[in-house]
């Protein structure tokens, strides 16, 4: 019976509004770095002004939102490779985001950086009171945000959406068998 699922998470990593309701921010200075960096090395990480912590499912918490380094599929890999969540400031505001270098080809992608909002069915708890939600709650669901992406090679920015069959969020070991349903929206693949 759908009024008796429950809406845990929404993991970002895009999806933009039909109609923005606020003008786009300004282009962020670039952070690629030269070509020249050595093998492995992302390469934003290097920037001035820039701080990084590259640990695998390292995770830095602004407000309700959870920006956690997640390396999967690390073993396909071929060859040295590196992830990292970076920080900076630009005219007083802070930016959070990621930078990689993933050598080699994996048809499925590598590493699944991702900005957490609610409750991760394995996680301890929710980044949000509000979550998880009953699914006969949600009236209209509208997500916003603003994104910068420079690449060499593909990348895929997607919101998932985990649908469980329990109102609290708890990350004991039973947590990943009451998910009943993973929504995944491909926004942005290039």
């Amino acid at each position: 019976m759908a009024n008796w699922r429950w809406l845990p998470l929404f993991t970002l990593l895009g999806c933009q509004a039909a109609k923005p309701s606020a003008p786009p921010p300004e282009p962020a200075p670039r952070l690629l770095a030269p070509k020249s960096a050595p093998a492995g090395t992302a390469p934003a990480k290097g920037q001035p002004g820039v701080t990084s912590d590259c640990s695998n499912y390292s995770t830095t918490t602004q407000g309700p939102f959870q920006y956690q380094n997640n390396m999967w599929a690390e073993g396909k890999a071929k060859g040295p490779f590196e992830q990292c969540v970076v920080a900076r400031t630009i005219a007083g505001k802070a930016q959070l985001g990621w930078t990689w270098n993933w050598p080699g080809y994996e048809p499925l992608g590598f590493g699944y950086p991702e900005i957490i909002f609610g409750w991760k069915p394995w996680s301890a708890q929710s980044t949000a009171p509000a979550l998880p939600l009953r699914i006969a709650a949600v009236r209209e669901l509208t997500v916003n945000y603003a994104v910068a992406t420079e690449s060499i090679g593909q990348v895929a920015l997607s919101l998932s959406v985990f649908v469980t069959d329990s109102s609290s969020a708890s990350g004991h070991a039973k947590s990943r068998s009451r998910v009943n349903h993973q929504y995944v929206l491909r926004c942005e693949f290039c």
